[in-house]
């Protein structure tokens, strides 16, 4: 252990070093170095949550956003609520499909099928199956400007991201083009980036912390670019604007009467973007933390009827006690491993 910790301290001073090295055969202990003790596990801890949905979940899960008509049809036009009810899905996006639009697209033409073409009445977002705050608690504030620490609700689309791209302008003194990816209408951008001369590249940018405004200043050269990812704000709002996009571009109208009540339901269909197996590799060999914090609140779902992170740590918990190991060696508060406060014992 003095060896390890010697090798430790002359790479990082001050840094602790704990290990645990087991057989993959027997699962024999070979060596332990500090494994007792309490260490931060940063993303590692995603093998818990990981570990834990493939003994709990079905083997054929895969988390879906349900659409429901609910209201009437005279001619071609829907007239009532349409309800999005998320339940978790973090695949929404182009990971697996050619455009980011793509299951939504197939709702849209699955309405067109009943030959709907307008939808009077309103679109709202059914957020019921996640609970708790979009913002984990434990998180540092710093994270959720990065994409890395989008916010998590129960409806996702692209990651809850968007790519903004930035070249110069046509000339010294305009301003530079800015362009996001997808752009669906809803992420609004202050641009006050000038062109000048050169290859500088002198740009900054901040986020609104509570709407989706993105703000840009600085100066950029006539021969530069560049390109960075950004979280959204409100992501169950983003997906509505996203689905709203995929209706308009499938050529169904959609017109905004709140004043019209939801009747009964006549219609409802359902999209899943991956199953659980394609959702682990994001997790564990590309470290996606949206996905790891989906998937705990799914996890908690499905176990304790609470899909909320005390919901994760609920059913966390019931599987370690399932495999012999006592819960407190693990000390966690997320799913993904960014909260400052999980803890684990390398033995464990």
């Amino acid at each position: 252990s003095a060896e390890f910790q010697h090798i430790a301290d002359s790479i990082a001073p001050g840094v602790r070093f704990g290990a645990s090295v087991r057989s993959v055969k027997t699962g024999q202990e070979l060596a332990d170095v500090n494994g007792g003790d309490y260490f931060t596990p940063a993303s590692t801890l995603k093998t818990l949550t990981t570990a834990a949905a493939l003994t709990l979940l079905p083997a054929n899960f895969a988390p879906e956003t349900e659409f429901r008509l609910e209201g009437s049809i005279t001619g071609r036009t829907f007239s009532g609520v349409v309800n999005v009810m998320g339940k978790g899905d973090p695949n929404v996006s182009a990971r697996f499909y050619s455009d980011p639009l793509y299951l939504l697209y197939n709702v849209a033409d699955s309405l067109k099928e009943l030959g709907i073409d307008t939808i009077r009445g309103s679109i709202i977002a059914d957020t019921s199956y996640f609970e708790g705050p979009r913002r984990p608690e434990h998180w540092r504030n710093n994270y959720f400007n990065s994409w890395y620490g989008t916010e998590i609700a129960p409806l996702a689309f692209n990651d809850n991201c968007v790519l903004v791209s930035v070249k110069p302008g046509a000339a010294e003194g305009d301003t530079a083009a800015i362009a996001l990816s997808p752009d669906i209408g809803y992420v609004q951008v202050i641009n006050n980036l000038r062109t000048v001369r050169g290859r500088a590249r002198k740009w900054s940018y901040s986020l609104n912390q509570e709407l989706p405004i993105l703000t840009i200043n600085g100066t950029i050269g006539t021969s530069v670019g560049g390109s960075f990812v950004i979280p959204v704000r409100n992501p169950n709002a983003y997906f509505i604007a996203a689905f709203r996009r995929a209706l308009n571009i499938r050529g169904i109208a959609v017109i905004d009467d709140y004043s019209i009540p939801g009747g009964i339901g006549i219609y409802e269909t359902r999209v899943s973007g991956a199953p659980l197996l394609s959702m682990l590799d994001e997790i564990n060999q590309r470290s996606q933390n949206l996905h790891a914090e989906m998937l705990f609140r799914d996890m908690g779902k499905a176990v304790t009827g609470s899909g909320s992170a005390n919901g994760g740590l609920k059913a966390e918990k019931q599987f370690l006690a399932s495999i012999g190991l006592p819960a407190d060696d693990f000390q966690a508060y997320d799913g993904c491993g960014l909260s400052p406060l999980n803890k684990v014992k390398p033995s464990t």
